[in-house]
């Protein structure tokens, strides 16, 4: 009768030990699992700010260039009216010149300080804006 105690109790240890062996390769498999997500969740996160920093980069580049077609197309603009300014006054010059009567020297001289005048306001703008 003392055997069967003794066998009983083998059963049990052994029964003990399969049980934890069975809990030990359950939570390491487990950890593994958990190891694993943790992984691909930091990769996942990666990803995604790297992809949030190309999309800022690209914006940054949009409106970078957007900004430079505008002062572009406004220097165009203003190089566009400083042209005709010029073409207008040098048209009226030559107009105010042309009109002149040789054998009236005071209306003369007077045409000629206009005309003067006249050609000396384009330098003037060009060299404002030349300062600007």
């Amino acid at each position: 009768m003392k055997l069967k105690p003794v066998l009983i109790m083998s059963n049990s240890h052994s029964d003990i030990y399969y049980l934890l062996l069975i809990g030990t390769i359950t939570l390491m498999v487990f950890a593994s699992f958990i190891i694993n997500f943790l992984f691909i969740y930091h990769r996942r996160q990666q990803k995604h700010l790297q992809e949030k920093q190309t999309l800022q980069t690209r914006f940054q580049q949009t409106l970078l260039q957007s900004q430079l077609e505008i002062q572009e197309q406004t220097l165009q603009n203003i190089s566009q009216e400083i042209h005709d300014n010029i073409g207008q006054v040098l048209s009226l010059t030559k107009l105010n010149l042309g009109t002149t009567d040789i054998s009236k020297p005071v209306i003369l001289q007077q045409k000629i300080d206009d005309s003067r005048t006249l050609v000396g306001r384009p330098s003037r703008t060009s060299a404002t804006c030349q300062k600007a």
